[in-house]
């Protein structure tokens, strides 16, 4: 009887195919992460923003500013290269601040955090209207 010194095509074609199915699921349990990541790092720095505007709320005769460059949590951009940064709404009840970027997709996510309590918004695709009452 003769030994085999190799592997047929069957059996490496099933291999190639278990390869292929493992890659797939871990590249999109890999996609959720990373979107889990951006989205921790979007509310951090959405808190950043709460605090310095609270803080520039008690120095300037209770009320919020609209630019970002009044608060000096930034020096020249924002740290964060995945997302735009802006103040939403300087009303003392409903201001909040918002993070958005351009989804892998094509399509648009937003992050909000309100001002005056510094809980997390609600923010649809579009637009950013939380409810921060």
């Amino acid at each position: 009887m003769k030994k085999r010194l190799a592997f047929t095509l069957v059996e490496l074609t099933i291999v190639i195919v278990i390869i292929g199915i493992l890659a797939s699921i871990g590249l999109v349990q890999y996609s959720k992460v990373v979107e889990k990541a951006r989205s921790a790092e979007a509310y951090f720095m959405l808190a950043q923003i709460v605090a310095a505007e609270k803080r520039y709320y008690l120095e300037n005769n209770n009320s919020y500013t609209a630019t970002l460059t009044d608060l000096d949590i930034f020096q020249s951009n924002p740290i964060s290269s995945n997302f735009t940064f802006s103040i939403g709404s300087t009303d003392p009840s409903s201001g909040y601040a918002q993070a958005a970027r351009t989804s892998s997709s094509g399509g648009r996510l937003s992050y909000g955090m309100c001002l005056n309590s510094g809980k997390q918004a609600s923010c649809d695709l579009n637009t950013c209207n939380p409810s921060c009452l």
